[in-house]
């Protein structure tokens, strides 16, 4: 079940290849069955290899084999990725994991609206979950994107963005930050779906919610969720 993601950041904005029908987040399945899937921080090291990650549920986990690649090429820096493994049993107090993929996840910025030079196009994507991560560091998002090959396909990407509306004050004291997700199909075919999951950083939201709004096929839909301590 080898898969492909296919990101990369420009312009503070983030672009999906199209060229991948595989989904970027799923649970294994058949000789795959016991493998795990979680969303982590993982760290690299002064050598730029990853060691050790920290999934959202607080798990420490140290991998079997140092893993490289390169979209984690920065030396003692943290990445959000999504890591397929299988827990290996060991004799100490640490928890060990064979990796069985270790994927980039994208993370875009949260950006007033002026700095999209076009707008905050919202084009339609389906939803099928948001969340925050336990630690409340990470808006979780799974996107149902429209996607498919054309005979340029290899200069389609979708574009996936972050803005930031307004921040709303109640009359209890307490303040909602108003996220809208940006999307640019940008010309690619929409033959197919793919999940593709974006976590967006929280640190530098200051308010007790968020309410984000994404656009669907459907219209509008608004996910308000309580935010805990970062």
């Amino acid at each position: 079940m080898k898969e492909k993601l296919l990101p990369t950041l420009l312009a503070g904005a983030l672009l999906l290849a199209t060229g991948c029908s595989k989904d970027s987040y799923q649970k294994g399945e058949g000789k795959y069955s016991l493998m795990q899937a979680d969303l982590v921080e993982a760290f690299t090291t002064s050598s730029a290899t990853i060691e050790r990650v920290t999934t959202d549920d607080g798990e420490e986990l140290r991998l079997e084999t140092p893993y490289s690649d390169s979209w984690a090429s920065r030396p003692d820096s943290v990445y959000r990725a999504v890591l397929y493994y299988n827990k290996v049993e060991t004799s100490g107090s640490e928890t060990v994991a064979r990796v069985v993929r270790l994927g980039q996840v994208l993370t875009p910025s949260i950006r007033q609206p002026a700095y999209f030079k076009e707008g905050v196009k919202t084009d339609p994507v389906r939803v099928e979950s948001v969340w925050l991560s336990r630690s409340g560091k990470y808006l979780n998002m799974t996107l149902l994107l429209m996607t498919g090959s054309s005979s340029d396909y290899e200069q389609k990407r979708h574009v996936i963005g972050m803005a930031t509306d307004t921040t709303m004050a109640h009359a209890d004291g307490t303040a909602t930050c108003c996220l809208r997700l940006y999307h640019n199909q940008a010309g690619v075919p929409q033959n197919y779906t793919q999940r593709t999951v974006v976590s967006v950083p929280m640190a530098g939201v200051k308010a007790d919610s968020v309410q984000l709004t994404i656009n669907t096929y459907e219209g509008p839909v608004r996910h308000t969720l309580k935010l805990g301590k970062r």
